[in-house]
């Protein structure tokens, strides 16, 4: 017996020795950046809205059986801290977020009026995610798409693509930081012209364009909300039948501006294209962008978030491209690569270095992209999940 009793003594201590651990609770999904938030579930194509403030506010489109709306939501180091909605969205899309005057904000949006006709609508949002102001209708004419200039003082130029689809052209508008259309707001600004892109450069600011009819880019000084000496600088890439355009987008360095298509072709492939000249010298004729890598090296970014690795133009080809607003010795660029989103660096008008972020399933639209004035780098997308709505994400280089 005594034997016996050492025996299971000594057999429920093996026991307790090799219990296992128990199983560590997983934390959340990460980028090479730091830690990756799933803002919402949602049937949206755009990456979500945001702003690099203080507050860092987003704005993305959600649904029920009972209504659709803009929904406003704040972010903290643990997650969504507060939020809010813009009540009376029709069908919204393509939102973007502006500083105005006193610490608000601007909401640009694509909507259906009563007639349901696509307007430009504009909703002012306080720092605590309350509509002031809107929501506004800001374009009179049936409009397909939008850019924005904003200004030192919160204000905000518009310039929208409408009016009939056989005669589109270019209309601008001018809200005010308390988010106010100017009365005597100005109208049609070009004829026969799509697409608007602004860049804000050192000598002047400048309005992009595409001929609706005449596959040419054109480019004009912009004063005061009106267009100066337009020219045609080079010629819109091919689009064959079933092929669309997504984005027409500029950004620039020091020393050069680009331009920037997004295509998706009628076979689903997703492609982006680029344009580039020194500042007052002749642009290249628009080719399909592509990349080459040297993983071996590092890369200096200038940027926070670690280093990226040297590249240079090539055959691995990029896709879904968002260019950094500002003005920088290099101009960085969100874009996908085989399956990884990452950031493109761009100097004298071609690429020299790449820093993967956060492996993909894929995209369903060109992701957000912006800085702030530490240079740290923030990333927003809209993620497509297999049965599900969109998973919207964000990642940023601020801890």
């Amino acid at each position: 017996m005594r034997f016996l009793l050492i025996g299971a003594i000594l057999l429920l201590a093996g026991c307790a020795v090799t219990a296992p651990e128990p199983t560590a609770t997983p934390g959340p999904p990460r980028s090479a950046w730091g830690t990756i938030f799933t803002l919402a579930s949602a049937e949206q194509m755009n990456a979500p809205a945001f702003w690099p403030g203080s507050t860092l506010p987003f704005a993305w489109v959600e649904a029920d059986d009972a209504a659709v709306t803009n929904r406003l939501a704040r972010l903290s180091g643990a997650g969504i801290a507060a939020s809010g909605s813009v009540p009376l969205p029709v069908r919204p899309y393509a939102q973007t977020l502006l500083p105005a005057a006193e610490g608000k904000l601007h909401l640009f949006w694509l909507d259906a009026n009563v007639e349901d006709e696509t307007r430009l609508f504009h909703a002012l949002i306080t720092p605590n995610l309350i509509v002031e102001r809107g929501p506004t209708i800001v374009s009179d004419e049936p409009t397909l798409a939008y850019a924005l200039l904003p200004n030192a003082d919160g204000s905000v130029w518009a310039v929208t693509t409408g009016g009939l689809l056989s005669e589109p052209g270019l209309f601008a508008r001018f809200v005010d930081g308390q988010g106010r259309p100017r009365l005597e707001n100005l109208y049609q600004i070009a004829y026969d012209a799509v697409w608007p892109a602004f860049l804000d450069a050192p000598d002047g600011r400048a309005l992009f364009w595409l001929g609706n009819r005449d596959g040419q880019v054109y480019r004009a000084a912009f004063i005061d909300g009106q267009p100066e000496s337009p020219q045609a600088i080079t010629e819109a890439p091919p689009l064959g039948s079933g092929d669309r355009l997504d984005d027409f987008l500029a950004g620039q360095d020091r020393s050069h501006e680009m331009l920037f298509w997004n295509i998706r072709r009628a076979d689903g492939t997703a492609e982006t294209w680029i344009s580039a000249a020194p500042r007052g010298g002749s642009w290249t004729r628009p080719t399909r962008l592509g990349i080459s890598l040297s993983p071996d090296q590092p890369f200096e970014t200038g940027f926070n978030g670690g280093a990226g690795m040297p590249a240079a133009p090539g055959e691995s080809r990029l896709s879904w491209l968002r260019p950094l607003n500002g003005l920088f010795n290099t101009l960085p660029a969100a874009a996908l690569l085989d399956g990884m989103l990452g950031v493109v660096y761009f100097q004298a008008g071609e690429i020299v270095g790449w820093q993967p972020v956060v492996p993909l399933s894929g995209l369903l639209a060109a992701p957000g992209f912006a800085t702030d004035r530490d240079r740290h780098l923030y990333l927003s997308w809209s993620e497509p999940v297999a049965g599900e709505p969109a998973r919207l994400q964000f990642t940023s280089t601020r801890p």
